[in-house]
């Protein structure tokens, strides 16, 4: 299924995956989130990137039974650290993934840029991405992509 969101400053593709073939969303019972999904997202270079991927991710989890309004958050902080990283030092973040299995929520962002993010200390200019990343998640990593950009991707976990 795609979608197009449209505001005022950029029209952002959004295409979202269901683990089953058809359109139905299959839940345990009626307050447990879809076993799996996925939503990627094309997005502009520049600041309108993060809040396409905020209105996103919030949406995205919330539509998909996350109901903890404070996990939501987290997913939404963590995308809203990786997108500006991307941004900022990876030249644009080029897509934003999310997916969610059972209690686990995979965000990731892909850049053109080979260079790991690194841990820095913070100052005036920045420097508490990763920290705010590593304090929020189960875990982080970096994946080497074949066209020298990469992936950072944060694994959340549900609150219980």
């Amino acid at each position: 299924m795609q979608r197009l969101l449209c505001d005022k400053f950029c029209l952002v593709r959004v295409r979202v995956a269901v683990a089953c073939v058809s359109n139905d969303w299959h839940r345990t019972d009626g307050n447990d989130p879809v076993d799996e999904m996925s939503a990627h997202l094309d997005l502009p270079v520049g600041p309108d990137a993060l809040a396409a991927a905020r209105q996103v991710v919030r949406s995205a989890l919330v539509g998909w039974g996350f109901d903890d309004l404070e996990d939501v958050a987290d997913a939404v902080l963590v995308a809203d650290e990786l997108v500006s990283n991307a941004v900022r030092h990876g030249g644009g973040c080029l897509s934003l993934h999310v997916h969610a299995r059972d209690d686990e929520v995979t965000v990731s962002a892909v850049d053109g840029s080979a260079v790991v993010p690194r841990r820095r200390d913070p100052d005036g200019d920045g420097g508490r991405g990763l920290r705010i990343i590593e304090a929020l998640s189960q875990a982080w990593g970096v994946e080497d992509l074949p066209d020298g950009g990469k992936r950072v991707w944060v694994r959340l976990v549900r609150s219980a």
